[in-house]
This record gives C-alpha cells, sequence and structure tokens, in this order.
C-alpha cells in the first residue's frame, strides 16, 4: 500500500436527520494521521426528512451528495459509492451511527498497512446505553451474542463485518457489485473470502449505534436478519452459506450460562423476546431491499 492513503467515505442514507449532522461532524474531525481525507459521499435515498437539508448545511468541501428522486435501496446506494469514489480506501457507514471517538478512520486504515491482501476491515459496535426497558433487554441481548460470536474463528466471521461500519480495499472494490440481497453485510464477507480476500476484525474500536427499544421494530429486524440466509443462497451454494452462520451449539450453552448469571431476568426476558420475534414476525414482506426502517434506532442521544 502507499505510504499514506486517500479515503473516501460513503453514507447510504434514507431518513436520517435524526443523526446526519453529528455523524458528518464526528468524520470530519476524525485524526488524519496515517490517511488523507478525500470524500465523504452520501447518497440520500429519496429521503422524505430534513436529511438532504442537513447535508447541504455542513459546510465542508470534501462532502457531496448524491440524491435520489425515488426510492431505489441501499443496495444501489453502495453501488454508487463504489463506482463514484476515487479512494485508496472506502469506509461505508450506517447513517445511524457515531464513532466512539476521533480514531475511528485511522484505526480501520492501520491493517492495510501490514497486509497487501486484505479486503475487508471492520470494528466492533457497541448499543448506547438505554432508559427504556426494552432497550436495555436489546442492549443485553446484544451483548451476550457478540460474547459469542466474537470468539469465532477469532472474529474472522460474518457476524463480526457489521454492515454498521466496514473499510474496503479500492482492490476488492472494483470487484464487488452488490446483487439486490437484504444482507448485504454477509454478502460483503462471503464475496470477500471466496475472492481469496483477508478480513479484519478490530475488537478495541467501537462504532455507536442505538437498539430498537420497540418490540415492533424489532420484529422488522429480526425478520429480516433470519431471511438473509435465503436471499445469500440465491448466489452461493446453501451449504457454504449455511458453513459461514454455523454457530457451535457449546458456544452459544457457554454463553447463555454466563449471561443468565450475569443477570437472570434480562437474560429470560431476552429469549423471550427473541422467541417471540421468530414464531411472530411481523410482516414478510419486510424482508426486501426496501425495507422499512425502525425509527426507534435513528437518533443516538
Amino acid at each position: 500500500m502507499i505510504s499514506k492513503p486517500k479515503i473516501s467515505i460513503g453514507i447510504p442514507a434514507y431518513n436520517e436527520a435524526a443523526n446526519i449532522q453529528q455523524l458528518l461532524s464526528a468524520l470530519i474531525n476524525q485524526k488524519q494521521e496515517n490517511f488523507d481525507l478525500l470524500e465523504i459521499v452520501v447518497v440520500s435515498d429519496a429521503s422524505s426528512d430534513k436529511t438532504t437539508e442537513i447535508i447541504k448545511s455542513v459546510n465542508d468541501p470534501r462532502i457531496r451528495l448524491n440524491s435520489h428522486d425515488q426510492r431505489m435501496g441501499k443496495i444501489v446506494g453502495l453501488n454508487e459509492i463504489f463506482k463514484n469514489t476515487t479512494g485508496d480506501i472506502i469506509v461505508i457507514l450506517d447513517g445511524d451511527v457515531l464513532p466512539k471517538d476521533d480514531s475511528l478512520l485511522s484505526k480501520l486504515v492501520e491493517p492495510f498497512y501490514s497486509d497487501d491482501n486484505l479486503g475487508i476491515v471492520s470494528t466492533a459496535i457497541a448499543p448506547v446505553s438505554e432508559k427504556n426497558f426494552f432497550g436495555k433487554i436489546m442492549n443485553f441481548g446484544f451483548y451476550y451474542r457478540t460474547n459469542v460470536t466474537s470468539q469465532l474463528n477469532g472474529g474472522d466471521n460474518i457476524y463480526m463485518c457489521y454492515g454498521r461500519v466496514r473499510a474496503f480495499s479500492r482492490k476488492l472494490a472494483h470487484e464487488l457489485v452488490w446483487p439486490e440481497v437484504v444482507s448485504e453485510d454477509v454478502y460483503s464477507y462471503i464475496f470477500c473470502k471466496q475472492q481469496n480476500y483477508n478480513f479484519h476484525y478490530i475488537p478495541s474500536e467501537e462504532v455507536l449505534f442505538k437498539n430498537p427499544d420497540s418490540f415492533k421494530d424489532y420484529q422488522r429486524q429480526s425478520f429480516r436478519y433470519h431471511a438473509g440466509i435465503n436471499g445469500i443462497s440465491k448466489f452461493y451454494p446453501r451449504e457454504l452459506v449455511e458453513k459461514y452462520y454455523y454457530i457451535p451449539r457449546t458456544k452459544l450453552f457457554l454463553g447463555a450460562i454466563i449471561y443468565f448469571l450475569k443477570n437472570p431476568f434480562l437474560f429470560s426476558c431476552y429469549v423471550a423476546v427473541y422467541i417471540s420475534a421468530r414464531f411472530f414476525p411481523i410482516d414478510r414482506k419486510s424482508a426486501t431491499v426496501f425495507w422499512k426502517p425502525s425509527l426507534s434506532t435513528k437518533k443516538l442521544n
């Protein structure tokens, strides 16, 4: 890799007025010790709130807005970002997240210096604290799942390839064109591995997000997640997809014991919510590239 790479940032956005200004400000103020920030491209997917107006109000020449007149889905936005950015590394962020500190981009860039075959880098994510009781249940469940999945293959697995934050090498970005899949993050990980690129997970850096604080919003997320395996199986053999999704039952069981002992009540509530969402999905039509967003996750503070 060149001594100091240029970084492009891409943000696919749909109705992100609650958070987009904070996110852009946080990115502009990142430390640039090992990279140069070339551009921030935001693709507003026919947002019906004040997303586009807010983006235009942020005074920085590196910010570029591409706005769709009609909704086309996140996949179109991602492919548009890859096609219209020129950085050596492309960082993709969701519009409803925030870097925990001003070192996020530096940490994402660092692994590329030592691995010329690196395709994707992802960092840890962490939910903001919740006052809402349902939100507390979701946060507890998140830490249980992450405790299990972060141990699989040293963090090199689909569960650590978070759609909320990833850095792609320009070389992989030239090859990757997303098809219409719900689980685009899973697809990117499998594509990376099948094309013999490396994946790197950074547990020491975090991006903040908000979990759903209502059962209805969680139902939407849950069904889209579980429908993802069927969608990915249209492009890769199902046996291969199931292999990437596989979690040993012993790890799930041991993790369950640990988190039950931490807080029996919250863990029991999480299991009940999880089972309920699996058996009573909100709307099978929601598992499309035009999914209805969870409104309770949009504002972080």
